[in-house]
């Protein structure tokens, strides 16, 4: 999806969307990958002021992304139960992309690369002389390297101290419901 609250993950959607558009000329798999639309409704009145200035900032890098009315909310989802909703915002360019397939399909295309790939093997640290990572510490062994991509979603933070750098990112619940006629 496009709509965030800051320049740096709606610049990062960009690329994203871009790249599962072409996903699978880039990457060389097919994922499942559909640009359904993304509504986001509002019950509270704090929501609604900092969504106008997120959609504000959205529309700033290019993104189609508007306030809708009740009604077009309605509208772009029948049946829908807007008692409390005091606002909402749509952008018709997010969708939902297969995360398991993306994943797969980015191995698949390291692997034909030549790339080995460990699996269930958990990184436990890094070793660094001065500023420049040379082994990455994991439970099957040391792994001589001097690039780690920190890739560990929820767990990144860990990651980030094992380097001594601070990685804003925490483990936040989500939930999703899709439904068709």
């Amino acid at each position: 999806r496009h709509q965030f609250s800051n320049s740096a993950n709606i610049a990062l959607s960009l690329e994203s969307i871009a790249l599962m558009k072409d996903f699978e000329a880039i990457v060389g798999t097919p994922i499942d990958f559909h640009q359904d639309g993304y509504l986001f409704l509002l019950s509270k009145s704090a929501n609604v002021d900092q969504f106008k200035r997120n959609v504000a900032l959205q529309q700033q890098h290019g993104v189609d992304v508007r306030w809708v009315s009740k009604d077009e909310a309605r509208e772009l989802s029948p049946g829908l139960d807007l008692t409390g909703v005091k606002g909402a915002t749509y952008c018709p360019s997010d969708g939902v992309a297969d995360p398991n397939g993306v994943t797969m399909g980015f191995a698949r295309g390291a692997q034909a690369l030549g790339v080995e790939i460990v699996r269930g093997c958990e990184v436990t640290g890094a070793r660094l002389e001065g500023h420049r990572l040379t082994t990455g510490r994991t439970t099957q062994g040391d792994i001589a390297t001097p690039i780690l991509i920190n890739a560990a979603g929820p767990w990144a933070k860990s990651i980030g101290r094992f380097l001594g750098l601070g990685a804003p990112v925490g483990p936040h619940r989500r939930h999703i419901f899709i439904a068709s006629p």
